[in-house]
């Protein structure tokens, strides 16, 4: 007999927090029958971006010039 994909509850929240760490804010999940999940996303949110160029931004911008990264 087979098994009915189904999704865990850990693993929704896992995933949910992990968007919300990079900084997006959560729109709505919808799970369809047969266990795949769709997780809608709004914009990334300000307070989460860094202000900071990146080393490697900052390398970029030195190696080709301002605005490349």
């Amino acid at each position: 007999m087979t098994r009915v994909p189904t999704v865990r509850r850990t693993d929704l929240d896992r995933s949910l927090a992990a968007l919300k760490a990079a900084g997006h804010e959560i729109a709505g999940v919808t799970i369809k029958p047969g266990g795949e999940v769709m997780i809608l996303t709004g914009q990334p949110s300000t307070s989460h971006q860094s202000a900071s160029v990146s080393a490697l931004d900052a390398w970029r911008e030195q190696r080709r010039g301002q605005g490349a990264a």
